[in-house]
């Protein structure tokens, strides 16, 4: 069954990888600090010395990993936040960066490359992590706050199996799309910056294909005008926590003394 299992996720990880490299985003309308902003992100992000071993990971371009949503997928996300909010729910036009789209009271975006650890020259785990920067405090725990409710859960867990599906070539409607299912779920997690200390959501997409699930957890904390997140994805079993919390450790520690 392991190999069962490596044939059909393994291989969905690469495809990320390549599918996402594809993939460009829209920037307009940052703001006159857009340059500094930037500079700060990139200082927080994700390097290879934050991983356990470095020398067993190995970083892909910038943009690639689990693709951004385009624009349709994210407009009908915010009407699902929306409807299961009463109609209020006040989020930046990219929150953690989920729809790469800058402008507003977004200043900059800037994504961590994508590392890879491989298991038999599959890639089994794919890690990352993303910066933000808006141009007010109380709109990233705003941000923070949307992110951290039933209704933004169910409808973030449609939309990343609505990505995924699409970042694979498979149609939303097709009938072997119908094979998977998302369960979404909140988990525990060590609490960083403003706010209530952050947001884990865990997405686990199943099908009848392989007794297995695909793994997506995204972590997501707020620090003044910072939002910073985090991606692991795993096509075996869940990341460990020892490398989730170790990750995140140090990246955050870098964004509590520069953001």
């Amino acid at each position: 069954m392991r190999q069962r299992t490596q044939r059909v996720w393994f291989p969905l990880i690469g495809c990320l990888l390549a599918a996402g490299a594809a993939v460009t985003w829209p920037v307009a309308g940052a703001v006159a600090s857009s340059a500094s902003d930037a500079a700060k992100a990139r200082a927080i992000n994700l390097k290879t010395s934050d991983l356990p071993t470095p020398a067993q990971w190995k970083a892909g371009a910038v943009g690639s990993g689990l693709p951004r949503p385009t624009a349709a997928m994210w407009q009908k996300a915010v009407a699902c936040g929306l409807k299961g909010n009463g109609g209020h729910l006040t989020v930046s036009p990219d929150p953690f960066g989920t729809s790469g789209k800058v402008s507003g009271d977004v200043s900059v975006d800037v994504q961590s490359a994508p590392f890879a650890e491989s298991i038999k020259n599959q890639v089994a785990y794919l890690v990352s992590s993303d910066v933000v920067f808006v141009t007010k405090a109380s709109q990233a725990r705003a941000d923070l706050t949307a992110y951290s409710n039933k209704t933004t859960l169910s409808c973030a867990g449609q939309l990343v199996l609505q990505v995924l599906l699409s970042a694979v070539g498979l149609s939303p409607t097709s009938r072997t799309s119908a094979k998977y299912t998302v369960t979404s779920s909140f988990l525990p997690l060590t609490r960083y910056g403003d706010g209530h200390g952050g947001s884990h959501m865990q997405f686990v997409i199943s099908t009848p294909d392989t007794p297995h699930a695909f793994y997506i957890d995204e972590f997501f904390y707020a620090k003044g005008r910072a939002e910073v997140s985090f991606s692991y994805l795993s096509g075996l079993k869940p990341a460990s926590s020892s490398l989730e919390n170790s990750t995140i450790a140090k990246v955050m520690s870098r964004a509590l003394s520069i953001a």
